[in-house]
């Protein structure tokens, strides 16, 4: 059986940045789930449709794209031209900003959890305030926004281009 190209994409997102593609917990899940809903962020061409779940943005069609590559990882050479300079320098942003958080799935879900309440839950245009913003976060994940400074997550989210003003 070949691998769709969309396969081989992940495959070699995960080792240009250096991410370990691994799913034997539900935490390395959850890390590739958030990991990859904010590369779209990076405005990377990526097909994965995300829809809120129970720890955020979650993608059925990446779960069947990381479970057939688990098997694949080691039959798929490295190709250095894969990507565009244009996606290198997208990648390249991520890369940064990924680096002191990728293994950490807690952290990676409050980020990826902030970034589409933000940018991809519907409000109405009267509710589009930062505060409603963040009592949707304290609402939908108290462990989290209890744990993380909110304002400091927010600064650094801004920072990287990663959520609207």
């Amino acid at each position: 059986m070949t691998l769709r190209d969309d396969m081989i994409r992940f495959i070699y997102f995960c080792r240009y940045l250096k991410i370990n593609p691994s799913i034997s917990s539900v935490y390395n899940r959850i890390r590739l789930q958030k990991i990859f809903y904010i590369l779209k962020k990076f405005d990377l061409d990526l097909n994965f449709k995300f829809n809120w779940y129970v720890h955020g943005p979650y993608s059925p069609d990446l779960a069947d794209v990381y479970y057939y590559a688990k098997d694949h990882l080691n039959s798929i050479e490295d190709n250095q031209s894969y990507f565009n300079s244009s996606e290198k320098l997208k990648l390249n942003r991520a890369k940064k900003f990924f680096e002191p958080i990728k293994n950490n799935s807690k952290l990676l879900e409050y980020y990826a959890s902030i970034i589409f309440i933000h940018n991809d839950m519907i409000f109405r245009k009267d509710e589009r305030t930062q505060e409603t913003y963040e009592n949707r976060i304290k609402h939908s994940k108290p462990g989290l926004y209890y744990k993380f400074d909110y304002k400091d997550h927010i600064s650094n989210l801004k920072y990287h281009g990663l959520i609207k003003s």
